[in-house]
């Protein structure tokens, strides 16, 4: 598999590492590209983990093509943090499963009447759940209810989608749970990681399994539901003393794109430090035009998405702030 001189210094390390990529760097190929020569070398436990189900699908047959879909299923396992967690579970602990939503949401208003809370209440309670643990106060007026629900999920072995990896790290910590097979763990947009997923890949870490995460900290967008951006990968860097590799080229974009990119960017001072490079070069276009009406605005894009087509192939990304501001086009 062909790799770029920038992307075989990441393929070819052995060890913890942290792959910094910026948008068009070849992230994805990297981390195959990785994981085939790991493969070929002799590696027989490896996992990958992704955040979607999609992404899974993907980077399997993305394997599949490189290695053959028996080889590659046979020494490489791809999942999402949840569903290699809850297998691992079942595979280790009799009786285990996954609790259905209407069983969890009678649980939780169980919790709240216990405690005195409407349920009216249920809404604030599940998003208390989903939590960081770092934002969960003693004082707070879920704290209570909350520690009492996932003691009666660990009392009874109730698993759910919302304490599947905080119940497995306990019971790896604990030693009732052997840790995940593999001697290296991949994980893809590890900027999307929140703090039970980081928690797991540290004890993890210490137990002498690498730990190889690769994203790009610039596109953190998921921090509503936890996902640590940024800090993710600094936690990591700080406490497992692995290598970091930095894909700075950028083969999608000409450079009056990624010098604009660029410009913007570096006034976000938390991030890591890293500037893209275009591999095309000069040929881009940027431009910024103010609208009367958003009707107008969908009109004046719209005539030029079809200029683009009638003129030539070509990808072209409208982007926006909600969906609903899209729905004129």
């Amino acid at each position: 598999m062909l790799v770029s001189v920038e992307q075989s210094r990441a393929v070819s390390y052995i060890g913890h590492a942290t792959i910094v990529a910026v948008p068009g760097s070849g992230k994805t190929r990297t981390l195959i590209a990785k994981a085939v020569a790991m493969v070929k070398a002799g590696y027989t436990q490896i996992g990958i983990v992704s955040f979607t189900n999609a992404s899974a699908k993907e980077l399997r047959q993305r394997l599949h093509a490189e290695l053959t879909e028996t080889v590659a299923d046979r020494v490489v396992t791809v999942a999402t943090f949840h569903s290699m967690m809850l297998n691992h579970i079942r595979g280790h602990v009799s009786g285990m499963g996954l609790v259905s939503p209407q069983f969890e949401t009678t649980h939780m208003l169980s919790v709240l009447k216990k405690h005195g809370l409407k349920s009216a209440d249920l809404d604030d309670f599940s998003q208390y759940l989903n939590a960081e643990s770092s934002e969960r106060l003693e004082t707070d007026r879920f704290f209570e209810p909350w520690s009492d629900y996932l003691n009666e999920l660990l009392q009874n072995q109730q698993i759910t989608l919302s304490n599947v990896i905080e119940f497995g790290l306990q019971m790896i910590v604990a030693g009732k749970l052997p840790p995940l097979p593999f001697t290296d763990i991949f994980v893809d947009e590890f900027q999307d990681t929140d703090e039970p997923q980081l928690k797991l890949l540290l004890a993890h870490a210490m137990m002498n399994i690498n730990i190889i995460a690769v994203g790009d900290d610039d596109q953190a967008i998921y921090k509503f539901r936890g996902g640590l951006g940024v800090r993710a990968f600094w936690t990591l860097m700080d406490n497992v003393k692995g290598q970091e590799f930095v894909l700075s080229t950028n083969y999608r974009s000409h450079s009056e794109i990624t010098d604009f990119a660029n410009a913007i960017i570096q006034s976000n001072k938390q991030r890591i430090a890293k500037t893209l490079h275009s591999a095309k070069g000069p040929g881009g276009v940027v431009s910024l035009t103010r609208y009367a009406t958003p009707y107008d605005e969908a009109e004046s894009v719209c005539a030029s998405v079809k200029r683009v087509f009638d003129d030539e192939d070509g990808d072209i990304f409208i982007i926006a702030r909600s969906n609903a501001a899209l729905d004129i086009y």
